[in-house]
C-alpha cells in the first residue's frame, strides 16, 4: 500500500477526522497499557506485566503505521485491530469476573461503537454487536472450567485499583468517542443532501432577481474550476454543492446558475465529469492491474459500484471495462506501430 501522498488523492474534512480518531484513541490505550505495567511489576505479577507489556509494544507499532498511512488504508487494518482486542480482552474479563468484577466487561461496548464512528456498514456494525455479545455470554459458560489461582492478584487493595483504573478508562474512552460523534455530526451536516437536492432551473430562476449579472457568474465559475482542479472535492463522495457553496462563499443558487451557464450542466453531471475524468487517468495508467476496482471508483468518488458503471457509461457511451479492453487495443497499436 502507498500512502496517500504518494498517490495523490485528496483526503476528504472526514477523513482526516476520523484518522485523528485513530490517533487518539491509541494514545489513550497506550498510556492506559503503560500504566497496568508499571502497576503489574510494582506488585510483582510478572506474568500480566510482560502479558501487557507485549500488546503496549504492538499498540505503538500500530500507531506508528496510522502516522504514515491515510484513513482509507487505517480501515481496511481496522477488523484486524478489532479482532485482536476481542481475543485480548477474553482472559482479561475471565480474570476479573474470577475477581467478582464485571468493570472489564464494559470494554466490549465500544468495538461495535467505534464500527460505527468509523463509517463501518450498518451489517458490519450489527455483525460486531453480535459478535461480542456472544464473546462476553460465553464467559459465563467458560469461567466454572478456570482454575481460581488463574487470579493472580487478589488482595483487596489490587482489586480496588484494577477497578477503578478500568472503570476511570471506560468513562474517558466514553466521552472522547462522544466528542469525536459530535466533530463527525457536524462535517456530515454539510453534506447530508443527496445529489437528488441538486438545485434546478425553476430555484435558480428565483434567485436571477437576487443576481443576473453574466460576468459575475463567469468570474464564480473559474472559481469553482480552480477549487476542484486543486482540491478534488469530487473525491469525496458525500461532498454537495451546499459544502461548495460554503467553501466559496456564496450560496447554492448561484453555484447552479454559474455551472449551467458556463458548463451547459447541473451540478450533478459536473461533478461526476471530473469523477469518470480521474478514474479514465488511472485506467489509462493500468492502476485496474494493481487495485480492485473498488479502491478505484471509490478513489474517484463513486460510493457504490452500480452508481460508478452507470454515469461512466451515461458520459463515455460504453463500460468501464469496455474502456479497459479498448485502452489496451489502443496501447498494443501504438506498440506495434512504434516497432
Amino acid at each position: 500500500m502507498e500512502n496517500n501522498k504518494e498517490k495523490g488523492f485528496q483526503e476528504t474534512e472526514m477523513d482526516r477526522t476520523l484518522k485523528k480518531f485513530c490517533i487518539r484513541y491509541f494514545y489513550l490505550v497506550i498510556l492506559f497499557l503503560f500504566c497496568n505495567v508499571v502497576f503489574f511489576i510494582y506488585d510483582n505479577v510478572l506474568a500480566y506485566a510482560y502479558i501487557y507489556g507485549l500488546t503496549l509494544i504492538l499498540h505503538i507499532i500500530t500507531l506508528i503505521v496510522i502516522y504514515r498511512y491515510n484513513y482509507s488504508n487505517i480501515k481496511l487494518l481496522t477488523p484486524i485491530y478489532l479482532h485482536f482486542l476481542c481475543l485480548f480482552l477474553y482472559p482479561k474479563i475471565i480474570f476479573y469476573w474470577k475477581l467478582d468484577s464485571i468493570s472489564a466487561f464494559m470494554w466490549y461496548a465500544f468495538i461495535p461503537l467505534a464500527t460505527a464512528i468509523l463509517h463501518f456498514s450498518p451489517k458490519a456494525v450489527r455483525f460486531w454487536s453480535i459478535y461480542t455479545s456472544a464473546i462476553v455470554a460465553s464467559v459465563f459458560f467458560v469461567e466454572p472450567y478456570v482454575p481460581d489461582d488463574y487470579a493472580l492478584v487478589a488482595s483487596h487493595r489490587q482489586k480496588v485499583i484494577l477497578n477503578s483504573t478500568t472503570v476511570f478508562m471506560c468513562f474517558v474512552l466514553f466521552f472522547f468517542f462522544t466528542n469525536y460523534i459530535v466533530k463527525i455530526l457536524k462535517i456530515k451536516k454539510y453534506n447530508a443532501e443527496p445529489y437528488q437536492e441538486i438545485v434546478d432551473e425553476d430555484v435558480a430562476q428565483e434567485s436571477e432577481k437576487e443576481e443576473n449579472d453574466a460576468v459575475k457568474l463567469k468570474n464564480l465559475y473559474q472559481e469553482i474550476v480552480l477549487y476542484f482542479d486543486h482540491k478534488k472535492p469530487y473525491c469525496d463522495p458525500d461532498f454537495t454543492v451546499s459544502q461548495l457553496a460554503l467553501t466559496l462563499k456564496t450560496n447554492v443558487s448561484y453555484i447552479a446558475r454559474s455551472i449551467k451557464q458556463e458548463a451547459g450542466q447541473n451540478f450533478n453531471v459536473f461533478i461526476n465529469t471530473y469523477r469518470i475524468r480521474m478514474i479514465k487517468e488511472m485506467m489509462d495508467e493500468d492502476y485496474q492491474d494493481k487495485y480492485t476496482m473498488k479502491y478505484i471508483h471509490t478513489s474517484g468518488g463513486f460510493r457504490y459500484q452500480s452508481t460508478f458503471n452507470k454515469v461512466f457509461k451515461d458520459i463515455e457511451g460504453i463500460t468501464p471495462s469496455d474502456y479497459i479492453i479498448d485502452n489496451k487495443k489502443r496501447k498494443e497499436e501504438q506498440l506495434n506501430h512504434e516497432k
